[in-house]
């Protein structure tokens, strides 16, 4: 004579699934495409002939990274994102993908009117360059196609009336590590402006300028947080002892040196 054991039939519910999302009740599997950002906890319950057991599990959904347009001659090349281009970078095989003078198609947002309008950024080198810990690193030079209104919100320095320099006085510092351009260049967030010597001074010569964004607000974040300072060095002239100032910048201003 046979002892039968009679089959458990499974089944799995849930609660507090994102939108978007189910679970199959045979299998307890979860699938779908959520439809928010978020943080879920999820409860989740299997049932069988012999009994109920249930706990729970937290889903993190994220905003999926932008693929980014890469033109090349004004055509579309590829989409990337920028966890790609990093990935190449590491990696060596960038030049063996782009070219310099492919363009990075960003968006720009203007400081004042929040107007966005499309940047495209030119592979401007790859080559070593010199991070903060003095390590090198090979990394990509983006360099803006069009002029960006930079003098249009923050002269270079502003006037300082608290000056022994009666140049100074009249017309701002003209050293790079002290301007009032190069903190805008790279600072978030309002205000971005904090005196850098003892004479510095607000800028104001056009209005609310210490109320709009840092420059680094008119990107978007992902590629911000995607951008690593690097050694800028600068030649001061004789009255501030004609030395290199070296500085760490993630934008700086080209030079014809």
């Amino acid at each position: 004579m046979a002892i039968l054991t009679p089959v458990s039939r499974v089944s799995w519910s849930a609660t507090g699934l994102p939108s978007g999302c189910a679970i199959n009740t045979a299998s307890g599997e979860i699938s779908g495409t959520p439809t928010t950002v978020g943080d879920y906890t999820v409860n989740l319950t299997v049932e069988n002939n012999w009994g109920t057991a249930s706990g729970g599990i937290t889903i993190h959904v994220k905003t999926p990274p932008t693929r980014y347009v890469i033109r090349r001659g004004g055509s579309e090349l590829t989409r990337v994102t920028l966890r790609d281009l990093k990935r190449m970078i590491s990696e060596g095989t960038l030049e063996d993908t782009f070219q310099i003078g492919d363009q990075l198609i960003l968006t720009w947002t203007d400081p004042y009117s929040d107007t966005s309008y499309e940047c495209p950024m030119n592979f401007g080198t790859f080559k070593n360059f010199t991070l903060a810990d003095d390590n090198l690193a090979y990394g990509l030079g983006l360099q803006a196609e069009y002029a960006l209104p930079v003098g249009c919100y923050v002269p270079f320095d502003e006037q300082e009336p608290g000056s022994t320099d009666s140049g100074r006085k009249s017309y701002g510092n003209n050293r790079w590590s002290v301007s009032n351009v190069r903190q805008w260049l790279n600072k978030a967030g309002t205000p971005w402006y904090t005196a850098q010597h003892e004479a510095d001074a607000e800028p104001k010569s056009y209005n609310r300028l210490t109320d709009a964004k840092g420059f680094l607000d008119t990107f978007p974040a992902e590629f911000v947080e995607a951008l690593t300072p690097v050694k800028n060095a600068t030649q001061t002239i004789s009255d501030d002892g004609g030395v290199l100032d070296v500085t760490l910048d993630t934008f700086f201003l080209l030079s014809t040196h």
